[in-house]
């Protein structure tokens, strides 16, 4: 640089370009879009580096030098190109392993912007073996032999063009991970298990089951009745039931490999009853009931069916036998002519 004392550097970017790595004593104005190296007050040379980052194509490089206060072009490079790595998106599927894998290696590293005229790279399968990229835009089908998960590894060279110049992306590499299974139907984890419900409740059956693909169940009434529903579910709902819900129930499970069948559950569907009244000598009242084992119910009383009828909860059972039978004495019944009862779960 001869005897200059000092000097500065200004480069101008292209709209929409934005810079990064840049070296040091270096300061970037967005709102001019600039990048201002100095003043340095030497005449040392030094290398004023940056890198680009925008959308991909050709940009025109623009830059003015100072020199002791005086102005003048800064010479070097003209036009800069931005190439968009190659970025596939990924697949990350589920398969069995007998299946072939069809898998595409699209290179578009900037769709109308970019175009590519050749690509050479490779696939590597995850399981030792490899194939070879010869275009930009390949399908490959793979088999593999044993169950596991594989990470792909598409590394990959390409040349191409813009509408003003050559262009190229080299070294990129995308991965994508194969989850294979081996090819089996649906297992159960856990059967459905006996019910016994009161009429007009609500009662489930719930199936447990596993599987690497997606799975249907269709349910059974009696092991020959089929329960259509819009819904693919695991627990089966049958709100309201009567009498007539009693019986047993099991499901089919099935995936796109195989169908299992769960074993039989049976429904009991209880009406509760009460089965005796008796008054006694000293005017109470003896009830005996016949519900839920282990289900708590409430007892109910008034002395007047009229409307407006007033029941009155007068005992809550907490405790029955193991066939849900249980009693009950009602020593206030000494002090009405007359006492009509119900029951309720609660």
């Amino acid at each position: 640089m001869g005897n200059v004392s000092c000097y500065a550097v200004t480069e101008t970017l292209a709209p929409g370009l934005t810079p990064s790595g840049l070296a040091a004593n270096s300061v970037w104005n967005p709102a001019n879009n600039t990048i201002v190296w100095g003043p340095y007050l030497d005449h040392q040379p030094r290398a004023l580096t940056y890198e680009l980052n925008g959308p991909s194509g050709t940009y025109l490089l623009v830059g003015q030098v100072s020199f002791d206060g005086h102005p003048s072009t800064a010479t070097g490079a003209a036009t800069v190109s931005l190439n968009t790595a190659y970025a596939e998106e990924p697949t990350n599927f589920t398969t069995c392993v007998t299946v072939p894998i069809s898998y595409t290696v699209d290179i578009d590293p900037a769709p109308g912007i970019i175009v590519v005229d050749t690509a050479s790279g490779t696939v590597d399968w995850g399981d030792g073996t490899q194939a070879v990229i010869t275009q930009p835009m390949m399908t490959f089908q793979k088999y593999y032999s044993i169950a596991s998960n594989y990470t792909v590894t598409v590394s990959v060279n390409w040349t191409g063009h813009t509408m003003t110049a050559s262009t190229s992306g080299s070294g990129t590499t995308t991965d994508d991970v194969l989850v294979l299974s081996s090819c089996d139907g649906p297992v159960i984890t856990s059967q459905p298990t006996n019910q016994v419900v009161l009429a007009g409740a609500t009662a489930q059956f719930t199936v447990g089951a596993s599987s690497y693909f997606p799975m249907s169940y269709q349910w059974f009434f009696n092991q020959t009745n089929p329960i259509y529903s819009s819904e693919t579910f695991a627990t089966l709902t049958l709100p309201n039931v009567t009498v007539d819900a009693a019986g047993s129930y099991y499901v089919l499970i099935s995936n796109a490999y195989g169908i299992t069948n769960s074993a039989l559950a049976t429904l009991t569907v209880v009406t509760p009853l009460l089965t005796s009244v008796a008054r006694n000598a000293d005017g109470s009242v003896s009830l005996s009931f016949e519900g839920l084992p282990n289900t708590t119910t409430r007892l109910w009383a008034t002395t007047n069916l009229a409307l407006p009828d007033l029941w009155q909860p007068i005992f809550t059972n907490t405790s029955t036998t193991a066939n849900g039978t249980w009693q009950f004495t009602d020593t206030n019944a000494i002090h009405f002519s007359e006492r009509y009862y119900y029951f309720t779960t609660p």
